[in-house]
């Protein structure tokens, strides 16, 4: 199937009745629905999901929408949550949009939920790690990784700052130390690995 031309000058921005809409459509299909799988309203989740799929289309690219469908599905599969509860969830939104949105946006919004369904379904069951061997930094990552993770911020920024001044490239840093740790905390805390406390810390002691 061709990807249907851009529509971004013109997409919708329901997003209040567009997720009520996407909401009756879940619980009526399952009166349990586990979008996001917490305990969250569904509405909220439902208006989440659209404003990341509006954005998407705004911009013309796919990957967007299905790289954030993959990160939810990582965190869902760390619940014990199937990859075909997202599924339902992401028809229902499709179905809601069709419903609620004028017709020339239709075949857009299908395109999108079917990419995301179909990165789904050929998803590899484990996501590997940002830190490899191959990659430039690797020993200094992965030690700035274990002393983050240790809540050990003096001795990571020591780290780094000896790095510094030995002439290593700021930009080499920012890419190869914080970008690769930031994604493997991640990916980390999507597979259950490590809790939401510890993200936000390295995060902020990352920022610093």
């Amino acid at each position: 199937m061709v990807k249907p031309a851009n529509t971004s000058n013109a997409f919708p921005a329901q997003k209040l009745p567009l997720a009520q809409l996407i909401t009756d459509v879940c619980q009526k299909q399952d009166p349990e629905p586990v979008m996001f799988w917490d305990a969250d309203p569904c509405f909220q989740n439902a208006r989440g999901l659209y404003s990341c799929l509006s954005k998407a289309i705004s911009v013309g690219c796919t990957e967007l929408f299905t790289s954030y469908i993959s990160w939810i599905q990582a965190m869902m599969e760390s619940h014990k949550i199937p990859v075909q509860a997202l599924i339902d969830d992401l028809c229902s939104i499709k179905e809601a949009c069709v419903k609620l949105l004028p017709a020339e946006h239709h075949a857009t919004i299908k395109w999108y939920i079917n990419e995301s369904i179909a990165v789904l379904h050929n998803r590899p069951d484990n996501l590997p790690s940002y830190l490899r061997h191959d990659k430039p930094l690797f020993v200094v990552a992965t030690r700035y990784l274990s002393f983050m993770l240790q809540g050990n911020q003096r001795k990571a920024q020591e780290l780094i700052t000896n790095l510094a001044n030995d002439g290593e490239p700021l930009a080499s840093i920012y890419e190869n130390i914080f970008q690769a740790t930031q994604y493997e905390i991640g990916r980390l805390w999507q597979n259950n690995k490590i809790t939401v406390a510890h993200e936000h810390y390295c995060t902020a002691a990352t920022q610093s």
